[in-house]
Formats: C-alpha cells, sequence, structure tokens
C-alpha cells in the first residue's frame, strides 16, 4: 500500500486535477507554462523535466491552482527524483560491468585465436613448401573478400536485423512524426510543397524524401521528431517556433 512517502507526485497531482474535473490546458493557461511542461510532470519523466530548481517552482505553483499542500508535493517529488537517479545509476553500473566482462571474454578469445593463428602457421610452414604456402595465403585471403561481399549484399538479412541498415540499403530517408501537444507544422519535402497540418496529442505522420524534409513547428516541444529510426533533438525551449531542415550528410564525394 502506497504511502504520503511513497506516492508518486506526478500521478498524484493528475489524479487530483481529473478528480475535480481541471483540465491540463486550464492548468497551463493559469501558470503561464506550456502543456507539455505539466504533461512531463505529470509523467514523472525526470529524465526530460528541466532544472530541479525550475520544477520545484512550478510544482508548487500548481499544487496552489489544486489547493493541496506545496510542501508534502516537493517532499514527494525529490523522493522520487533519488530514487529514480540512484535506479539509474544502478542500471548503468550494471551495463559497465557487464561490458568489461565481455570485454575480458573478447580478449581472451582474441589471443586463443592468436595462438590457434601461430600454430597453424607454425604447422604450414613446417610440412609445406614455399610455393604450397603462397598458394594457400591467397585461398585465404579471396575467402575473406568472398565472405565481405556476400555480408555486404545480403539485403533480406539486413532487413531483418537492423532496420536502419534497410534504410541505408534503400537510398530514401524516412520522418517519423509523433505530436505530443496541439501543434501546427508546414512540411516541405525535397523542396516541394506539401501543405500546413495542425496536429493533436498522439497524432502520427510518416513521411518520405530522397534528400530533405523542411518543417516549421509551431511548439519545438508539441513534437517527436525521429529520421531513419533515430530521434531528432531541438534544442529550443517549449512554446518557441522553430524551423527545421533535416537532410543528408554531404560526404564531400561526387
Amino acid at each position: 500500500m502506497e504511502t504520503s512517502q511513497t506516492l508518486s507526485f506526478g500521478r498524484y497531482l493528475k489524479a487530483i486535477r481529473e478528480s475535480r474535473d481541471i483540465s491540463l490546458s486550464a492548468v497551463a493557461d493559469h501558470l503561464r507554462v506550456s502543456v507539455w511542461h505539466l504533461t512531463l510532470i505529470e509523467a514523472e519523466a525526470h529524465e526530460k523535466l528541466p532544472d530541479e530548481v525550475y520544477v520545484k517552482g512550478t510544482l508548487r505553483a500548481y499544487a496552489a491552482v489544486l489547493g493541496v499542500d506545496a510542501d508534502d508535493i516537493i517532499e514527494r517529488y525529490q523522493i522520487n527524483r533519488r530514487a529514480y537517479y540512484q535506479a539509474l545509476k544502478s542500471e548503468q553500473d550494471l551495463l559497465r560491468s557487464g561490458k568489461q566482462s565481455l570485454f575480458r571474454m573478447m580478449l581472451s578469445l582474441g589471443v586463443l585465436g592468436l595462438v590457434m593463428i601461430v600454430s597453424i602457421t607454425a604447422y604450414d610452414r613446417f610440412n609445406h613448401p614455399a610455393s604450397d604456402l603462397r598458394q594457400s595465403s591467397a585461398v585465404r585471403e579471396a575467402d575473406g573478400i568472398v565472405d565481405f561481399i556476400f555480408v555486404g549484399h545480403d539485403v533480406n538479412r539486413a532487413v531483418e536485423n537492423n532496420q536502419d541498415t534497410a534504410y541505408r540499403v534503400n537510398g530514401r530517408l524516412h520522418l517519423k512524426i509523433v505530436a505530443i501537444s496541439e501543434t501546427s507544422i508546414d512540411i516541405r519535402v525535397d523542396g516541394a510543397d506539401n501543405g500546413h497540418y495542425t496536429l493533436n496529442p498522439k497524432d502520427e505522420m510518416f513521411l518520405e524524401a530522397s534528400e530533405r524534409f523542411n518543417l516549421r513547428i509551431s511548439d519545438a516541444a508539441g513534437v517527436d521528431l525521429s529520421v531513419n529510426g533515430r530521434p531528432v533533438a531541438l534544442d529550443v525551449g517549449p512554446g518557441q517556433p522553430v524551423n527545421v531542415v533535416l537532410g543528408r550528410k554531404q560526404t564531400g564525394k561526387q
């Protein structure tokens, strides 16, 4: 059973707000903050929340709107935040330990493989003349090239094991847009106007281009963007409009 010390701060505020039939946008307007920011607070998304001092100030104002004890909310937030970062540190330590173990295992296998290669080479030198040795080396080198070409052109396996590899194979850019809050977007694909769109929370759009996307977004924090499965970070504050160009990196090759 959750107590006053263990009950989460964000879900607690959300439960009180919804029990009083108060919309999140009404609270945001009263506090003069973005709906996206309050959504992060209610979701307890510590990794996306701003500085702790700023969050505490918002929580106090939010508590005042709902008429609840602000000190209790702040205490809940601090307990929840400490627990989150302690769990994150433990996970990182475990992952680091696993990587070190994997490195030691790979190092041991590498040493073992080197010993085997040296042993086989010594055996070949002892049992075969120089002409036979040169022929054997040429065969091994050719085998290596064949293996490389086979892996590089095995498109079916690339699609199955690595979706990002599949994007590189077909040479296209794939953009996914997920709306966090109500946001308007002007979109151009490869220089052609695609139009103006108004997205509501949880709306999704999928676009494809050969070279680039040009976007004008009314609220930089109102959408999540990803290209070929990789997230795009927008270094602009909540509620601010932003122009975004997403395209291929120029390698300098003709």
